[in-house]
This record gives structure tokens, sequence and C-alpha cells, in this order.
């Protein structure tokens, strides 16, 4: 096997479907489609099991997926460890999203006070469960992290399993993100129910988090469903259709922006859930001085 047959993997993973890990990897489908034969072949194992919406990773593949994350993270890093004299001495950063906007912000900030000095920044726009494969990997240092009350003992225990730790910032409610195509978009009060969501289309974006909340509330069974993993996507698709879009809109990080100004966030009434938003790091592993410090401005945004 070789590294690009590994990047071929983790991105199919990413995106949960061959046809689109086309779009990012600049490679055809049947010369991608071939390369996981390939690998599969070299395994002697499947890494991924094709659906009608796409493809999902094997058990084989779940296991192998962080170990491949983290060998791509590292030959990612030879380059400049090898031939650029510069980069032994500037510091470096690697940060998961975990599906959050407000983490690019405070890699800004760090990125600004340093940016004289030098520095390496690695930012992986992934979600929950990305985030967490990478960070138990070593891939990223930190990563954004969340999970709902009725899950928090079952999630809390897959951390402990994989040497993680857990962090919260903050707890929110269970909200609706409707766009200007949206009537609801130009409702007066703050709030929605359930049935009030019934005739627009459930924008499902595949990650554990939110597919978690949709099956607790039993909204999976619509007339229209759209589905979408890439962030920016969804953001694109609430602006172009009247979807609805459920999750836990993270107030303490986001009141003082400006990151969705096409958007409107309404509280989903009679829901009596609750979201956690946090962060994870090895538990094994003393943060370096750049990531402590990416950490203080995070809990900064949080307190502000």
């Amino acid at each position: 096997m070789n590294i690009e047959q590994l990047r071929h993997f983790s991105e199919i993973a990413r995106c949960g479907s061959i046809n689109q890990a086309t779009d990012t990897l600049y490679i055809t489908q049947p010369s991608l489609s071939a390369s996981i034969r390939k690998l599969e072949n070299e395994l002697g194992e499947k890494v991924f099991v094709r659906t009608n919406n796409g493809v999902t990773l094997t058990p084989f593949g779940e296991e192998l997926l962080p170990y491949v994350r983290n060998v791509i993270g590292l030959i990612d890093q030879l380059p400049d460890k090898k031939f650029n004299e510069k980069s032994r001495t500037r510091q470096r950063l690697s940060v998961c999203s975990g599906g959050f906007k407000f983490m690019s912000a405070v890699v800004g900030r760090v990125y600004n006070a340093h940016k004289e000095q030098g520095i390496q920044i690695d930012y992986f726009d992934v979600p929950r469960e990305e985030s967490l494969s990478m960070v138990a990997a070593g891939t990223a240092q930190v990563g954004g992290f969340a999970m709902w009350d009725f899950q928090k003992q079952y999630r809390m225990r897959i951390l402990k399993e994989r040497g993680l730790k857990y962090v919260p910032l903050s707890t929110n409610l269970p909200t609706v993100s409707v766009g200007k195509n949206n009537p609801l978009f130009y409702r007066k009060e703050d709030w929605v129910t359930l049935d009030m969501l019934s005739d627009y289309p459930l924008l499902y974006t595949f990650s554990e988090h939110s597919s978690a909340l949709y099956n607790k509330l039993g909204i999976t069974q619509r007339k229209n469903i759209i589905n979408c993993r890439s962030r920016a996507g969804r953001g694109e698709l609430l602006s172009t259709t009247d979807c609805v879009s459920l999750g836990a809109y993270i107030a303490p990080a986001y009141l003082k922006t400006d990151y969705y100004p096409d958007r409107r966030v309404l509280y989903l009434k009679d829901v009596h859930y609750t979201s956690e938003t946090g962060y994870i790091i090895q538990e094994s592993a003393e943060p370096s001085g750049i990531a402590k410090e990416f950490i203080t401005y995070l809990h900064e945004l949080f307190e502000e």
C-alpha cells in the first residue's frame, strides 16, 4: 500500500461518498474505486460497505481509520522537519473543529499572537466523531466535542476507553435553524414546536450528534429529506431552500458574531434535552504550551 491509498481511504470516510471524495481529491471515480479495491486486497479486509446513500465503514475500517489519519498527519510533517530549518524552531498547533465554526476564531487569535515568531497550524474541519479519532490518535492536540444529556454516560465511557479527557464549556438547548426561504424565518416569536416543522424538509447531516437528536425525537421519517455532510454545503442549503436543521445553538460563542447573517435560530419548545459543548485532549499527555494557550483563549471566548 502507499500513502495515496491511505489518503483516499481517509477522505472517503470523511465524505461518506466516493463521488463526493473525487471532488476534493481531484481524481476520477473509477481511479478512486480502483485504489480502494487495491487497498482492500492488500489488507485482506473490506474497509467500506456500499449503500444507497454512499458508503459506510466496516468494523475493520472503523478500527483502521484513526491509525491511518495518524500516519497521514506524521507524513505531512516530514517535509518541513527534513528540509526546512525554520520549522524546527517554530511552534505547532493542531486542532479539530468538531464541526464548530467558533474554533477557527480561536485558531486565528493564536496565529495573530505568534505570526511574527513563526507558527504552523494544522486545522481539521471535521465533525465530532472524527475529532475524537484524531485526538485519540495524536493527529490533533485539541478537538471540539459535544454530547446530548441522554447519551453522556455512553460517550464518557468511550472517551475514557480512548484515553481522552473531556472539558465542558457550555450547556445549550435544542434549536432549529432556518434560512430566508423558510416562512419560520419571519416568525415573531423566538421558538417553534415540532409540529410546526412537519411541512419542511429535514436537513440531515449524518453526524452522530445530530442523528442522536433526530432519532430521539422520532423525526427521521419525512416526506422530504436533504442529506449533506459538508458544513459549508448545509449553510448554502439553508439559504437556498426551506429546509430545517436541528441542533444546539452555542449562544456564548456565537451571540457576538455574524457567522450566520442569513440564518435564524429558533428554540425548540417543549423539548427538554440539552447538549453540552466542550473540547477533548489526551488524558495522559500534557498539552504543549501553544495548545494550552489555545485552550485559554477557548475558555475566554465562552466567558465573555
